[in-house]
Order: structure tokens, then C-alpha cells, then sequence
């Protein structure tokens, strides 16, 4: 795999982890600053506003990554990010009517202007992640990890007025997930731009949601389920039970972290690379030491739950041995998924990544539907979910590519987890 990624290795993982690494464990800061009916409600309410990111955003991040190097070499990049851009105002015009139809008819927050707040954190993250791209595909690391680091320093001298101030409320956290990177597009902006940059190209857009709007299904089956199971619980259990799912949900997050620091690495390569030579052989390459990396991943992760729930968790969330197995064994699914969601992206085979979602997601309401509800049973109907997608996604892609994978570490990680889940009952 290392043969994959390109040179300046130790760099893009030091930035990557980075920022990773802040965005994922400073919801553990949070829930200690944070009562247990505050933390569980805000974690819920940053999940719309992450929904809103991946599914109102029409996917136009992943379309300009995909169309980049074509970009660069007609020298259009500029013209490019404005473009999407304007895709992601009229995702927030959707996204913005989506709010107020959740907040009337599925979930009732008591946060009049709620709404306004969730659409700034849409639109500053969207853009964001657009300017990351751009950082991370033409190799400005310096650049990228002095972002990285006035973000997270802006971050923690607001969070420490407000807590300080007695101010730390729901509005005012999605505020400072949105103002340092707001100021940073907005010095990028004047600092990169010129008026010929804002030019609308209605084919730059056309081509860019054509590629998109396949992703988009996939991506609100995906997301949308674990926010479907946020507000069930939300709607139907005790503030405990929402703040220790939450904190769940937040822990099994690790596996994405390494997904995402996977994807960081391999994506621009693999991109450029598929242009001019097969890719089949490093593909499979991939595979094989991925796997072998999430066996040893499952058991730091496992050994990291028990020295967390026992020294600093369990006094304040309830029954995490009930949820962390389950959630630590449906996310090693969603990681491996992803790999077959990147096969197929390059390969404009979006439509294998829809069916299996969709039957997924077939299997989740119907084991929804017929099971008692409760907490137990909605975590079965998660892990079905993963586990049928999983099945269908490398059924299809198997169809297509014939690549010869090495399932031994997949198969010693799932018996880990099989006794890490059954331990948990005895």
C-alpha cells in the first residue's frame, strides 16, 4: 500500500490526524462541559447539520474531486470552486426548507432560530471542504496544516469565552464549528479570486451534478439511518439513553477517522492514476493490507473502549457495553463498504453503490418494523443494515471487476468482534 501513496507521507498524516483528531475528540471535551440531556440534544442537532453537509450539498465536493486534474490542465480550478459553490446555495435553499419541515412534523427543538444557525454551519463547511481539496490535491501541506492549526486554536479560545462566560449553549457551539473556518474562506477569497473568477458556467455545473446526483441516494441512505436512529431515540427514550447512544455512536466514529485518513491519502492518486494505467492490481493491493491494518485497529479500539468506559465513562454514561459492541461491529462494516464505494465511484459504477444501499436500508425498516422497539433491537436493525449492505455491494462489484481479494484478516477481525459482542452478554 505504501507504494500507493505519495511521497510526502509523514506530512499528509501529520495533517490529516490532525484535524481528525480535533474534530473527533472534542465531542468528548463536550460532554463533559455539557449535561447529559445538552450533550446527547447537541449531538443530535450537529448530525442534521453533517446530513445537510452530505445530502443537501448534492455531493458537488466529491464531483469536484473527481473532475480536478481535468480542471487544472484547463486551467478553470477558480471558476470551478464558484461554480460549486453556487450548487451549494441552492443545496442550503433545500436544506433550509428540509429544517423547518423537521422541526415542525418529526422533531421539536426548542431553539427558534435553530434553523438559520444549522444553514451557516452548511454552507461554511460545504465550502470548506472544497478549499481542502484544493489544498490536499495540489500538495500546498504547509499551507493546509497552518489552516489546520489557526482552526483548531480559534476553536478552543471561543469555546473557553463562552464556557467561561456561562454561554455555552446549542446555537453558540454550532457557531464556533462555523466561524474559524468562515474566516479563513473569506481571507482565501480575497486573498486567490479575481472578477474573472466568477463566472457561471451552467456546463460546469450540469457536469458536475450529473457525476454527483448518483452519490447523493447513497449518501442519505447512509447518513440518514444513523440520524433516523438519533431522533427514534430522541422521540421515544430518556435524555440518558440519547447522551450514552451518542457517546456510543461517537466512540465507533473512530473507525471513519481511519477511513478518512485512508481516503485522504489514496483518493488523489488513485484518481490521477486511473487516467492513464490500470489500476485493478493496486486496488487489490489496497484491500489486502487495509484489512490486515482494521484487524489491528479492532483490537486497539477494543482495548481503548475498556480503558475509557473504566476510568473516565462509566460514571456518567449508562449501558455503553450494551451499545459499544453492536456500533464497533457496524462501522468495521461501513469502513470496508467504503472501499467498494470508492471502486465503483472511479469506475462510474454508482449505481452498484445505490442498490446495495438500498437494499440495506430495506432490510433496516423491515427489521425496524417487525421487532419491538427498543434500544436492543434498533441496534440489531443498525447492524443488519451494514452487514446486508456490505453482502450486496461485494456481491456487485464482484460481478464487475473480478479482483482477487485475501479474506483471512477479514475473517479473523469479524471473529474478534463476534466475541467482543457475545462477551458483553455473558
Amino acid at each position: 500500500m505504501y507504494n500507493i501513496i505519495s511521497k510526502p507521507l509523514s506530512l499528509v498524516l501529520i495533517i490529516n490526524v490532525l484535524q481528525k483528531l480535533f474534530s473527533y475528540s472534542i465531542f468528548f471535551l463536550l460532554a463533559y462541559f455539557l449535561s447529559n440531556k445538552d450533550y446527547g440534544l447537541f449531538e443530535t442537532i450537529f448530525s442534521i447539520g453533517t446530513f445537510g453537509v452530505m445530502v443537501f450539498g448534492l455531493q458537488a465536493e466529491s464531483a469536484f474531486a473527481r473532475y480536478y486534474y481535468l480542471e487544472k490542465e484547463n486551467k478553470t480550478i477558480n471558476k470551478a470552486i464558484f461554480n460549486t459553490i453556487l450548487i451549494f446555495l441552492f443545496g442550503g435553499f433545500l436544506f433550509f426548507l428540509f429544517l423547518n419541515i423537521l422541526n415542525h412534523n418529526v422533531v421539536e427543538l426548542d431553539y427558534p432560530y435553530i434553523s438559520s444557525y444549522l444553514l451557516l454551519f452548511f454552507l461554511v463547511n460545504s465550502c470548506y471542504g472544497i478549499l481542502l481539496i484544493h489544498l490536499r490535491f495540489e500538495a500546498f501541506f504547509e499551507k493546509y496544516i497552518a489552516l489546520i492549526l489557526y482552526e483548531i486554536c480559534s476553536f478552543f479560545i471561543l469555546l473557553v469565552i463562552l464556557y467561561t462566560r456561562n454561554l455555552l449553549s446549542i446555537e453558540y457551539l454550532l457557531m464556533i464549528f462555523s466561524l474559524p473556518k468562515l474566516s479563513i474562506l473569506i481571507y482565501t477569497l480575497f486573498d486567490n479570486f479575481t472578477l474573472n473568477s466568477f463566472s457561471i458556467s451552467f456546463e460546469t455545473i450540469k457536469k458536475y451534478l450529473k457525476y454527483s446526483i448518483n452519490i447523493v441516494p447513497v449518501v442519505m441512505i447512509s447518513f440518514g439511518i444513523i440520524l433516523f436512529s438519533r431522533i427514534i431515540v430522541l422521540n421515544n427514550f430518556d435524555p440518558l439513553v440519547l447522551s450514552s447512544y451518542s457517546m456510543g455512536l461517537r466512540i465507533s466514529m473512530a473507525y471513519l477517522f481511519l477511513n478518512e485518513v485512508f481516503r485522504f491519502m489514496v483518493d488523489p492518486v488513485m484518481i490521477k492514476k486511473e487516467r492513464t494505467e490500470d489500476i485493478k492490481p493496486a486496488l487489490t493491493e489496497l484491500f489486502n493490507n487495509y484489512t490486515k491494518l482494521l484487524l489491528l485497529f479492532n483490537i486497539m479500539m477494543i482495548g481503548i473502549y475498556y480503558f475509557l468506559n473504566t476510568f473516565l465513562l462509566s460514571f456518567k454514561f449508562e449501558d455503553l457495553n450494551l451499545f459499544i459492541p453492536f456500533l464497533f461491529f457496524s462501522n468495521f462494516l461501513n469502513v470496508l463498504i467504503n472501499y467498494f464505494l470508492l471502486i465503483n465511484n472511479l469506475y462510474y459504477k454508482t449505481i452498484n453503490n445505490f442498490i446495495a444501499f438500498f437494499i440495506g436500508s430495506i432490510v433496516f425498516l423491515l427489521s425496524f418494523y417487525f421487532f419491538e422497539l427498543n434500544i436492543l433491537n434498533l441496534l440489531i436493525s443498525l447492524l443488519l443494515f451494514y452487514f446486508s449492505t456490505f453482502i450486496a455491494i461485494l456481491f456487485l462489484s464482484q460481478r464487475i471487476f473480478f479482483l482477487k481479494y485475501n479474506f483471512y484478516y477479514l475473517y479473523i477481525s469479524l471473529t474478534v468482534l463476534l466475541i467482543f459482542l457475545v462477551s458483553n452478554f455473558a
